[in-house]
């Protein structure tokens, strides 16, 4: 649990700009706990999404930051192990990572 959330901020402190933002929340619902990483950093387009969650991934607009482009893979499979999904939307600007826990 601890490396999801850990590579989900590496993540967003990364990515985002100088006077951007960071959100961090945790809910509970009906169907579940879910935790969201949002930042306004430049984000990842629909397209790429998927493909930024495999590993080695290494998007063009991320060449120019330090990273292995294991971080989303990682939290990805972390995710399942404890039988969580991990999704990536638009936070317009930026990304939102949320990992749901579905009720069990």
């Amino acid at each position: 649990m601890g490396q999801i959330v850990a590579n989900l901020l590496d993540n967003a402190i990364k990515y985002t700009p100088p006077g951007g933002s960071i959100r961090v929340t945790l809910s509970r619902g009906l169907d579940g706990v879910t935790l969201v990483v949002a930042d306004t950093g430049p984000g990842i387009p629909a397209d790429q999404r998927e493909h930024a969650m495999t590993r080695f991934a290494r998007l063009d607009t991320s060449r120019h930051s330090e990273g292995s482009g294991l971080g989303l893979s990682i939290a990805r499979v972390a995710a399942r192990v404890h039988g969580a999904s991990l999704t990536l939307s638009d936070n317009a600007p930026g990304l939102c990572a949320a990992v749901h826990f579905p009720k069990a």
